[in-house]
């Protein structure tokens, strides 16, 4: 990623960066605005001044004012992700609605989006329609102050399906759906594109109503979703221009997971997970699609720390039938066999899901957790009730954790899908534990648990051309490697 003097460009994805402070992309005096990172021209209207405050803003009376940056397709989300960035200040004497950035989007619900203040709620909005209907219309607002400066951040996210608003780099205190409860969520999830002919308007909107009284200093636009950490990092980078106080930046940010591609992708830790007592948890969006046969998520072996077992593991997934399951298969050194459980889940469809395993070398017990909830087992010849292995010679086996296959050397079973936020545990976490862990959905820190290894699948993780070194932020130091995963395989799509 990119950066230009400490803010997010992503160079490309930055396809709007307009500044009145900056002289290359307003002179004060002209009508003309230029983009400071595209050949993009806006237009003054009406005789909309400029204000010197905080080295420049752009000065709307409230009356006819705005900037026209025309119908510009870049600047429509679409089917896809898109961020909008506003610093902006709404006079004091306002007694009406403030539209401060929008692409059609009218309250007869037209199709598109707008920031907007409303003087009545004294609320701050963001706002996209996916057609004319209530079923398609979402938002987030949170309350404001007349006469003060803010930056407001507004994201449309198509992995998660949301629209969510940032005041000041935070989302915490915004509320879900409008302000006068005609509709009450942020979801856009069944949306269709939000596309629109429309001009893009800063400080009225298309139809020429409700403009703006106050100030706008700068805005951007991007054609991805920003992650939070993101929007923090250009909070962080400007605020201080317009006397704004900067927070402590958020606790924890999960910005990126890897994907397995189901042909040869794997990630290989460096040593022996320690411990006769282990938790092995992560986060998986499953493809289920592409399962014909066994696949595998992670895998440790549990078997003779004698033994030559190959194959057996925890966490593997595999169809049997229309069913995908997922399951644990052990090796006992006894019987010379390998010993099979698995819970009977079906997981087509399922997106991001959160599993736990955890293994006690005294009982010989095995636990499966899905997002919080313990498991029922089966295994071929019923349910079993607290799954466990016989053979007195079973222990956890030496083994390297593997991503994504079961041994450093596999040629066959690879893992099709996204994984994230994997982590072992040197002793049983209890089910309130595993449930923090879960956190509603939401990937939370764990430090406060520590683990024996945690590989945040792509935060800090580097590449060097080849393979990806993935940062082993637990006590154990264990860096772990990527196997034929190209540069692209670290994605922004992540369970929230």
């Amino acid at each position: 990623m990119g950066t230009t003097s400490g803010y997010i460009t992503r160079n490309q994805d930055l396809i709007i960066n307009m500044d009145a402070a900056n002289s290359r992309s307003y002179t004060s005096g002209s009508t003309t605005c230029e983009c400071l990172v595209s050949t993009v021209e806006g237009v003054l209207e009406n005789g909309t001044s400029f204000s010197p405050e905080y080295k420049g803003g752009w000065s709307f009376d409230g009356t006819n004012d705005y900037l026209n940056l025309g119908d510009r397709a870049n600047i429509n989300p679409g089917l896809d992700s898109f961020t909008c960035n506003v610093f902006f200040k709404i006079d004091p004497s306002s007694n009406n609605t403030n539209i401060i950035a929008s692409k059609g989007n009218n309250s007869s619900g037209n199709i598109g989006w707008m920031i907007y203040y409303h003087s009545i709620n004294e609320v701050l909005t963001v706002r996209c329609n996916g057609d004319n209907s209530i079923s398609e219309r979402a938002a987030q607002y949170i309350p404001i102050n007349k006469g003060q400066n803010y930056m407001v951040t507004m994201v449309i996210n198509r992995t998660d399906n949301t629209i969510k608003g940032y005041l000041n780099g935070s989302n915490i205190g915004w509320v879900n759906g409008n302000y006068n409860g005609v509709f009450t969520g942020n979801s856009i999830s069944g949306f269709g594109s939000i596309t629109n002919s429309d001009d893009f308007l800063i400080g009225e909107r298309p139809q020429l109503n409700l403009p703006m009284i106050g100030t706008i200093y700068l805005f951007q636009t991007y054609n991805f979703a920003l992650s939070e950490s993101q929007v923090y990092r250009n909070f962080r980078f400007f605020g201080g221009r317009y006397d704004l106080s900067i927070p402590p930046p958020p606790s924890f940010s999960n910005d990126y997971s890897f994907e397995f591609d189901g042909t040869d992708d794997k990630v290989t830790t460096n040593s022996a997970i320690v411990g006769s007592d282990i938790t092995l948890s992560g986060w998986y969006n499953l493809n289920a699609a592409s399962y014909t046969a066994w696949q595998y998520q992670f895998a440790t072996c549990i078997a003779p720390s004698n033994s030559s077992a190959s194959n057996a593991a925890l966490g593997k997934f595999y169809k049997r039938g229309s069913q995908m399951e997922i399951g644990v298969q052990a090796y006992d050194q006894n019987s010379a066999n390998y010993s099979t459980y698995a819970v009977r889940v079906q997981l087509e469809g399922a997106g991001w899901n959160h599993v736990v395993w955890t293994y006690n070398d005294t009982t010989k017990h095995i636990y499966c957790y899905l997002n919080g909830v313990a498991q029922t087992w089966t295994n071929y010849g019923g349910t079993v009730t607290t799954p466990y292995l016989t053979g007195n010679a079973i222990h956890l086996y030496g083994s390297n954790l593997i991503m994504g296959a079961i041994t450093p050397t596999s040629t066959t079973g690879f893992f099709s899908g996204l994984l994230d936020e994997v982590s072992t545990y040197d002793r049983i976490l209890t089910p309130s534990e595993i449930i923090g862990i879960y956190n509603g959905g939401t990937p939370n820190d764990l430090t406060s648990l520590s683990p024996y290894g945690w590989w945040r699948m792509g935060e800090k993780a580097t590449y060097d051309g080849t393979d990806w070194t993935l940062v082993d932020q637990g006590s154990g130091g264990n860096n772990a490697t990527s196997v034929n995963m190209v540069l692209s395989g670290r994605t922004s799509d992540v369970p929230t």
